[in-house]
């Protein structure tokens, strides 16, 4: 994957399984255990090409109601105000 983190300049990663949220066109889908290389150093997250297609192919899905979800959340939302 990534050979040196263009943000610190590490060369060092871990592989990890961390939460993802997908969000297209106002659809969100949460991935709690997306594969990623995450910099030892700086913590920047790296994801597959091909785990973000089948990331977005399962949130079409889903949407189109072809594919059932495992589990649904409820998000609370707040609007920012100065």
């Amino acid at each position: 994957m990534t050979k040196q983190c263009p943000y610190c300049g590490n060369e060092s990663f871990e592989t990890k399984q961390i939460p993802y949220l997908y969000q297209h066109q106002g659809a969100y889908l949460l991935v709690p255990d997306m594969p990623a290389q995450v910099c030892t150093q700086c913590g920047m997250e790296y994801f597959l090409g091909s785990a973000l297609e089948t990331v977005e192919r399962h949130c079409f899905a889903i949407q189109y109601r072809e594919e059932q979800p495992d589990q649904v959340v409820e998000i609370p939302v707040k609007r920012y105000a100065s």
